[in-house]
């Protein structure tokens, strides 16, 4: 179950990646490093965010293909993840992990001065200091076409993932879809539906009350 759990955020925030000092020379491409800068400067300044999202999950020796929708809410160092499968809160002390099938939640405390990713806001400048990356190219999805990046992490033989594929709209410096390709022979598939910045979120979705989860298992892991 925690396997699970950790895969799940791991997929939806990109990557968990230890950051070290580089153990290869690499030169990073100068054309992506533009398109990141851009993403990066355009979502540091965002006070609130409200996102749908879909994250696919397939790999053809595992028998595995499975499909989440999911939405997400941001403020700040405050988020809330809902999907089909569990909802996630953190109210910037603590993270609560309800696994809606089993009924059970998880609670640990939030560290985003730690070495992986904490919150979705960091994934959007997370690639300054744990990737190696290029420009691909362009790449048609559907009706429009994107620029397409491949992240490395700098310390391969450490990460659970090999390469992620970033998938940016140049014209409003916006990731529309991620791929990410693990190790274990499983790619997860994220791609936003829908993308409102500053939207009103209301800070009661933060809060976590445990009178709306009846008869759940709780494991306090911050005791």
């Amino acid at each position: 179950m925690k396997k699970t759990i950790t895969l799940f955020l791991l997929a939806l925030m990109f990557l968990n990646v230890i950051a070290q000092q580089n153990d290869r020379k690499v030169n990073n491409d100068p054309k992506a490093q533009a398109i990141l800068d851009k993403v990066s400067e355009k979502y540091k300044d965002l006070k609130s965010l409200e996102s749908s999202f879909s994250l696919s999950m397939y790999s053809k020796a595992d028998d595995i293909d499975e499909k989440y929708n999911g939405k997400v809410f941001l403020k700040g160092q405050k988020y809330k993840i809902d999907t089909d499968m569990m909802e996630v809160i953190c109210d910037n002390v603590k993270r609560y992990i309800w696994m809606k099938e089993t009924n059970e939640i998880t609670i640990n405390l939030y560290e985003p001065d730690g070495e992986t990713i904490e919150s979705p806001a960091q994934l959007f400048t997370i690639y300054k200091k744990n990737f190696f990356f290029r420009l691909v190219g362009d790449e048609k999805v559907g009706a429009k076409t994107f620029k397409k990046i491949e992240l490395i992490p700098q310390k391969t033989k450490e990460s659970q993932y090999k390469r992620v594929y970033l998938f940016i709209d140049e014209s409003t410096s916006q990731i529309n879809r991620a791929i990410l390709e693990s190790k274990d022979g499983v790619t997860y598939t994220w791609e936003i539906k829908e993308f409102k910045a500053n939207a009103p979120v209301d800070e009661k979705l933060f809060v976590f009350d445990k009178t709306k989860y009846p008869k759940a298992r709780i494991e306090d892991m911050t005791k």
